[in-house]
């Protein structure tokens, strides 16, 4: 973002990336999706919050859904990452970027058993079609 007004997008007459539709589209895009992260983390925490207080066992819902949020969390920090680093060109690609690390980071997060969001949401639909977990990591 801090980087917008004085980037220019190369082959095109926008001397600044702030002005231009498509920048406005990914940003509003990666905005949105960052916002549906928290949505999901902060219900996250305010389900451990809640059950540490009462001092009371998950149901299997209440556990299941944890993963759930656990990996809509990660898929779409790392959705919005990635708008991001498109929408930041070939620089976003420099060892020097924070834009590469960060991306990097996210990709490292993403690739963990227990977040990952193609496992979490696989879990999630099997027990909503009324299977039994397959897993003992709830």
């Amino acid at each position: 973002m801090e980087r917008l007004p004085d980037h220019k997008i190369a082959y095109t007459e926008y001397t600044s990336q702030a002005t231009a539709p498509l920048t406005h589209r990914q940003v509003a895009d990666a905005f949105t999706k960052i916002d549906q992260a928290e949505f999901h983390a902060y219900r996250l925490a305010s389900t451990l919050d809640q059950k540490a207080a009462a001092q009371e066992p998950w149901t299997l819902e209440e556990r299941v859904r944890s993963r759930a949020d656990l990996g809509a969390v990660c898929r779409l920090a790392r959705q919005a990452v990635d708008i991001l680093a498109a929408a930041s060109g070939r620089p976003s690609l420099c060892l020097d970027a924070p834009i590469q690390r960060i991306q990097c980071d996210i990709q490292a997060v993403n690739l963990h058993a227990l977040m990952h969001p193609n496992t979490n949401a696989e879990l999630c639909g099997h027990v909503l079609c009324g299977l039994e977990p397959n897993t003992s990591y709830l």
